[in-house]
C-alpha cells in the first residue's frame, strides 16, 4: 500500500485529481485494518448462532491422572533415550502409583 503522501501525489491536484480527504483517509484505514475487522466481525456472527446445551454429569469419586515423561539430550533431532509413564490415583487426599512403566 502506497504511504498517504505517495496516494496524495499521485490522486491529487498533481495527479489524476481524485484524491478527497474526507472518504480516501477512512478507506485507506479500513484497507489496513480489513483483516482484523472482518475477523471481530465473524466471530460476533458465530457467536450469536452457539446454541448453548447444559450437560448434567456426576463428580468423580476418584481422580486418576497420568504422567508421561520423555528422557531425550537438549536439540531439535536429538534421538530418545528412555521413556516413562505413570498412572496416579487420588484416594482421601492421599496419591499413590496405581501403574508404572519404566
Amino acid at each position: 500500500m502506497l504511504s498517504a503522501q505517495q496516494s496524495q501525489a499521485l490522486h491529487g491536484a498533481d495527479g489524476d485529481g481524485c484524491w478527497n480527504p474526507a472518504i480516501c483517509y477512512s478507506r485507506r484505514s479500513y484497507a489496513r485494518n480489513r483483516d482484523r475487522i472482518n475477523q471481530t466481525r465473524s466471530r460476533k456472527r458465530k457467536e450469536g448462532e452457539l446454541e448453548q446445551i447444559p450437560v448434567e454429569f456426576e463428580l468423580l469419586s476418584q481422580l486418576v491422572f497420568g504422567v508421561w515423561v520423555v528422557y531425550r539430550q537438549p536439540g531439535a533431532v536429538t534421538p530418545i533415550h528412555a521413556i516413562a509413564a505413570k498412572i496416579w490415583q487420588a484416594l482421601d487426599e492421599q496419591m499413590r502409583p496405581v501403574s508404572r512403566l519404566n
